[in-house]
């Protein structure tokens, strides 16, 4: 393609040629993104991290394409689908205002839940043998 386009030196001839062979990918990349955003929910995924890059990797598609996707659309994206279990944490309850701090504090409280999940099954293996 380098080779394809070397000769060209007016920057608006490049342009539209660029524009003629890649405009039609957003005909092709908006409905399996828009798609993907309707069907996107947190307890589909094994981890928040996961989830997060899924998130970012849709709504980067759809502004591509022009859809405007805002921190309150993935905020709210997030909220609506996160199981009601997560509420009981309090920082849940801080009223985020941006999805990136939303996140993090799920993804500290993720691995937070993980190192505990750890001890108390390490626990329990030393509880069984110390019963033989």
């Amino acid at each position: 393609m380098k080779l394809e386009y070397l000769t060209i030196k007016d920057p608006f001839i490049l342009w539209q040629n660029f524009k003629e062979r890649y405009d039609h990918q957003k005909i092709i990349i908006l409905p399996k993104a828009r798609y993907d955003w309707i069907h996107l929910r947190l307890q589909d995924f094994k981890s928040l991290r996961e989830y997060n890059s899924t998130m970012f990797n849709i709504s980067s598609k759809l502004k591509l394409c022009g859809d405007n996707i805002t921190d309150d659309d993935m905020l709210e994206k997030t909220l609506l689908f996160m199981p009601r279990i997560c509420f009981c944490n309090n920082n849940i309850e801080r009223g985020f205002k941006k999805y990136s701090e939303l996140i993090s504090c799920l993804i500290v409280a993720e691995q937070n839940n993980e190192l505990l999940m750890k001890i108390m099954n390490h626990d329990q293996l030393v509880q069984l043998h110390s019963l033989k």
